[in-house]
């Protein structure tokens, strides 16, 4: 086992599990929210941070990213409720606590990053076709496309009923979607909402993403990464890639070319030059070319450390 890995993934799932107990509850209720949980969230969420520092794949760099994201609004988060303990004249208020909560969330969503589902808890029921403080005839939507350019226009652009709010929920939704992830947004003073939501009770607007989350990634993968490297492999790797769905392993690659680090993208082809498939890999081009022909079992011995027994996943792997 990887203890490296097993490190990152205590802290990250350390971070999820305070922040998720932080945000907890009724969205501005500050007795349902612990100040100290926040913080704790913020220091870990830092750790994991410097933990993804090295790592200069294309991959690794999108991980740096959503954890600065994180990083970022847990310290605006903390700086709200000092804000309000501190300075503000009529202290800690329904709507600074409700600010503070919103961008714990946001921040517990830039660490899921491949979560399936993004909850937005709002002081709404949900997404309405017009605003339901202002128009009687306002209707909830309960389902609808993530990406239909008429939401936007129903959530309002601001102003002051302060509405920017639920737009902004709206194309956080959208981009969501590109991910393949769908949204829900709800009220967060319905009581135990997380709860009911995971029991898979529909509270609110659902907006739904256009394709799978594995069929999003792997277009991603297939459209937007210029590849680093070449694998040759043989007739037994190409039929259980192309077949079976597998991943591809070790002993399956005749030869190695090119200049890539792990996480980076390279073309796997066969003996005849046709190419097979498109992935990112799983070891930099030194030691794949120290582990190629030879059975998995074998990876730490020949390296000295035991990584992936798959040199390209079959998720991180697209057919030609």
């Amino acid at each position: 086992m990887n203890r490296e890995k097993v490190i990152f993934a205590f802290f990250i799932v350390l971070a999820l599990t305070l922040n998720f107990g932080f945000v907890l509850g009724e969205i501005d209720n500050i007795k349902h929210h612990d100040v100290f949980e926040l913080f704790a969230a913020l220091v870990v969420s830092l750790i994991c941070t410097v933990l993804k520092f090295g790592d200069r794949t294309h991959l690794g760099a999108l991980m740096l990213a959503t954890s600065l994201v994180a990083d970022l609004q847990l310290i605006i988060a903390a700086g709200i409720w000092g804000y309000g303990e501190q300075m503000a004249a009529s202290g800690m208020t329904p709507k600074l606590m409700a600010s503070v909560v919103s961008f714990a969330l946001g921040a517990l969503v830039a660490n899921a990053v491949e979560a399936d589902v993004l909850v937005l808890l709002t002081d709404q029921q949900g997404l309405y076709t017009a605003d339901p403080r202002s128009n009687p005839d306002a209707e909830l939507i309960s389902e609808a496309m993530a990406e239909d350019e008429r939401l936007v226009a129903m959530a309002g652009d601001g102003g002051r009923l302060g509405r920017g709010g639920m737009a902004t929920k709206v194309r956080a939704a959208k981009l969501a979607a590109r991910s393949g992830a769908l949204t829900l947004i709800a009220s967060g003073r319905e009581p135990d909402v997380l709860l009911r939501l995971h029991r898979g009770e529909l509270i609110g607007t659902l907006l739904l993403p256009e394709r799978e989350p594995m069929a999003a990634r792997k277009q991603w993968i297939a459209g937007h990464l210029q590849a680093r490297g070449t694998l040759v492999l043989d007739a037994g790797a190409v039929m259980a890639l192309a077949e079976r769905g597998k991943s591809l392993l070790p002993a399956g690659v005749r030869s190695v070319s090119g200049d890539f680090s792990r996480g980076e993208m390279v073309m796997m082809m066969d003996e005849q030059g046709r190419v097979v498939a498109r992935g990112l890999a799983n070891y930099g081009v030194e030691d794949a070319r120290r582990i190629i022909g030879r059975p998995s079992r074998e990876i730490e011995s020949l390296l000295g450390f035991m990584g992936e027994e798959e040199l390209v996943h079959r998720d991180n792997l697209v057919l030609a």
